[in-house]
């Protein structure tokens, strides 16, 4: 891609992070195409990009429960995924891969909080020399980072 394209489209990015301009794109987005912009993800991105892509909206949503639904794991993901569709007034057809694509999103979002927050918990746990346990988990450690050595 030419320079002067590149710059051109990082500049359009930039301009699109921007409250006031994204809102008004996509608003002509939903009028031209008929989808909201989480329809428009679910139908242009794989599964990884997607569900980046899907938590960016979610948390830049004008509606609070949306937000919410990224802060705080809902009780059902598909109780939420109905919610979903009816703040944003979205027609589901029969071939729409939508509500599958957005409970994997949903779940994976969440799953990668909580193995976040176990990890945290985890890595800030002290090491104790008197404790049997950390003791193991060190020499397991060892072992599998040194197999030769054991």
């Amino acid at each position: 891609m030419p320079v002067q394209t590149q710059a051109s489209v990082n500049l359009i990015d930039l301009l699109y992070k921007i409250s006031l301009l994204r809102c008004f794109i996509k608003w002509i987005l939903r009028l031209i195409t008929g989808a909201c912009e989480l329809q428009r993800i679910t139908q242009k991105y794989k599964s990884g990009v997607c569900t980046v892509r899907i938590e960016e909206s979610m948390q830049r949503s004008k509606f609070t429960e949306i937000r919410k639904m990224i802060e705080v794991e809902p009780e059902d993901i598909n109780e939420a995924i109905q919610q979903i569709i009816s703040l944003k007034n979205i027609s589901i057809d029969a071939e729409s891969k939508f509500v599958s694509c957005m409970k994997v999103c949903l779940e994976q979002i969440h799953g990668y909080e909580s193995l976040f927050c176990v990890v945290e918990e985890l890595r800030s746990e002290r090491f104790d020399s008197l404790n049997g346990e950390h003791e193991a988990m060190l020499l397991k450690l060892w072992n599998l980072l040194q197999p030769d050595n054991a």
